[in-house]
């Protein structure tokens, strides 16, 4: 049972960091989505969810990494989303984003996408066109840290054209992390799900290891000189049956008491034996020798009167 209980604090355990780890993300993707090219940059916000379809990529600006095990490897990228304003005589580069991804599949595909914007963007000749590859993108808008800010930042003012502008025009303070709906969903419902067995469970084994200390009573001992009263649950009126014979005296309870709680007589024990000092009294006496009748001399038996003395 103990065993069990601690299974069962575990499963809590996980569970809370299941629902703590995709709950935020998990509300935020059940909202009604928006389009990313839909939508005016300006009026994002933290928590919202979004979707789109990525064609242009403008640059890899940050990339994360993680260590484990002492081996430092690759976790996510940041890629730069350019939003275009196209008019007749140009297009020019009006705000940036920052997509984080965080698979080998993604990474490629970004590649590619930002070697064809690439190809597009520095055309002269008027005959490649973008969009042949393209990655569709579900995610969660999270406001940058410092740290994320910091590098959109520097990468922002490397692209301003007249160095005068206000760079933070230039970038939307936001990170559109991609996610997978249905594993965020998922992970969070088998966090529930553990944290409701588990707080079942909990509840059951205490409530067994409970009646087990509720209904243990110890056997009454084997002596019978020793007589006790025991009351199922009192744990105060029950004695351990083996104190007899290796505590230094033993207890004998006054039956007649209504309620076993009469203080007990003791009996001192002698120190050599072990043995309590009314036994030793009592084994005294028993093997003690008895008295002997006198045999009748058959030679003054009445019913064949008195023999001689001579007469054998």
């Amino acid at each position: 049972m103990r065993f069990l209980e601690r299974i069962t604090y575990m499963m809590v355990i996980f569970g809370l960091i299941a629902v703590f780890a995709g709950g935020k993300d998990a509300i935020d993707l059940m909202k009604a989505p928006v389009d990313l090219y839909e939508t005016d940059w300006d009026d994002l916000e933290d928590g919202m969810h979004v979707t789109g379809e990525i064609e242009l990529v403008w640059d890899m600006v940050i990339t994360e990494t993680s260590t484990s095990n002492g081996v430092e490897r690759e976790s996510a990228r940041y890629y730069a989303i350019p939003l275009l304003t196209e008019d007749k005589d140009s297009i020019r580069l009006d705000q940036l984003i920052a997509v984080r991804v965080n698979t080998k599949a993604d990474y490629n595909t970004m590649e590619e996408i930002l070697d064809e914007t690439n190809d597009w963007w520095f055309d002269e000749t008027g005959t490649v066109d973008y969009g042949m590859t393209s990655l569709p993108i579900e995610g969660v808008l999270h406001k940058m840290d410092d740290e994320e800010e910091s590098y959109m930042r520097e990468y922002a003012e490397s692209c301003l054209i007249d160095p005068s502008d206000d760079v933070e025009d230039y970038y939307v303070p936001f990170v559109l992390e991609k996610m997978n709906k249905s594993r965020v969903i998922g992970l969070v419902a088998v966090g529930l799900i553990l944290i409701v067995v588990g707080v079942i469970l909990f509840i059951f084994t205490r409530k067994k290891i409970k009646e087990k200390e509720s209904n243990m009573i110890y056997r009454p001992t084997t002596n019978p000189n020793v007589q006790r009263d025991y009351y199922a649950g009192d744990a105060a009126n029950i004695y351990q049956p083996d104190a007899a014979y290796t505590n230094t005296t033993m207890p004998v309870y006054d039956s007649g008491s209504s309620n076993g709680s009469t203080a007990p007589q003791m009996w001192e024990t002698d120190p050599n034996t072990g043995l309590s000092q009314e036994f030793l009294q009592r084994s005294a006496q028993e093997n003690q020798p008895q008295s002997v009748e006198p045999q009748m001399d058959m030679g003054s038996n009445p019913l064949y009167g008195t023999r001689p003395d001579g007469d054998k």
